[in-house]
């Protein structure tokens, strides 16, 4: 398929910092038009580089970057890559005195957009009753939701967004999954960024991996799970402090998640003998065995796991 119908492609696209810190290092990647793509990765892992590589904010050093067709790095096709896309790419507080309606009309006039698409948001994402209530007395769900809707001002054809449920509490980030949702039902594309698998498990097409500016798998999240599988997740629950840590002894390799344990088990087999040396131990505990999801494909490609504060561990 041809580069011009393709959301976004990148050629062996390097990014090297001063001092020599190498952010992007060879990343070749292809999203399809239409999609949600979700790149995953830790911080530090060049996820933002790449989308402000994007985005015409830096320059490559070396490598070629195509968004809707245009060539990034073409000086003439800035202006129109710009008009074609949104983003967020962070929280702003520069709109803590303006009402929510203020701020969509402030965009709205920058791209020259017809005033009814600031109604056609307001109404898109629930922002209708909060349009007279001033950005800076927003929850956090809420301000992410105005962000959105100021990068759709445009009617652009591909969003951008950088980790944009990050420091937001489950609730919160479950309402932005929402807008999320309905900018797909827009027919818009969506390149995310996140280091929580959960989110990108939930929304996405497809993913990327991304760990130190290199690219170490992209596909569907089932794809993922079937290309590295082979391996099954067994959780356990329903143990008391004891039993919990004689099957953490017992079956060695075990992680805690919630009130319970996770094994990845390497087959069938071994997942088998897992659920005997529980129940051996602990005959009332609660176990399911499933296949592997994003962050246990993350675990066995780069041997670790990434935090709720997207750190690797």
């Amino acid at each position: 398929m041809g580069i011009r119908n393709e959301a976004v492609v990148t050629e062996e696209l390097v990014k090297v910092y001063e001092g020599g810190v190498r952010a992007l290092d060879g990343v070749s990647l292809r999203v399809g038009r239409g999609e949600v793509f979700a790149l995953l990765g830790p911080n530090g892992a060049g996820k933002t580089t790449l989308v402000e590589i994007l985005l015409t904010l830096r320059r490559p050093t070396s490598g070629r970057a195509y968004v809707l067709g245009e060539d990034v790095s073409d000086p003439r096709s800035r202006s129109t890559v710009r008009s074609r896309v949104g983003a967020v790419l962070q929280e702003s507080d520069s709109f803590e005195l303006l009402t929510v309606r203020e701020t969509l009309e402030l965009y709205a006039s920058l791209y020259g957009a017809d005033r009814r698409r600031v109604d056609e948001l307001l109404e898109l994402f629930g922002l209708s009753g909060y349009a007279k209530r001033l950005y800076g007395k927003l929850s956090g769900g809420l301000k992410r939701r105005v962000l959105v809707a100021t990068a759709l001002i445009n009617s652009p054809e591909l969003v951008f967004l950088d980790e944009p449920t990050t420091g937001l509490d489950p609730a919160m980030r479950r309402e932005v999954w929402e807008v999320l949702r309905r900018m797909r039902e827009e027919g818009v594309t969506v390149f995310l960024t996140t280091h929580y698998m959960e989110e990108a498990e939930e929304l996405a097409d497809r993913v990327g991996f991304i760990v130190g500016g290199r690219l170490v798998a992209v596909g569907s999240p089932r794809e993922l799970a079937e290309r590295y599988g082979g391996s099954k997740v067994v959780r356990v629950s329903g143990l008391d402090r004891r039993a919990a840590e004689e099957v953490a002894r017992a079956l060695g390799d075990v992680r805690s998640e919630g009130d319970g344990l996770v094994y990845t088990a390497s087959d069938q087999r071994d997942a088998n003998r897992a659920v005997q040396t529980v129940l051996s131990i602990a005959p009332d505990a609660v176990i399911t065995v499933s296949n592997p999801g994003l962050e246990e494909v993350f675990l066995k490609l780069t041997g670790y796991r990434i935090t709720e504060e997207g750190e690797v561990a």
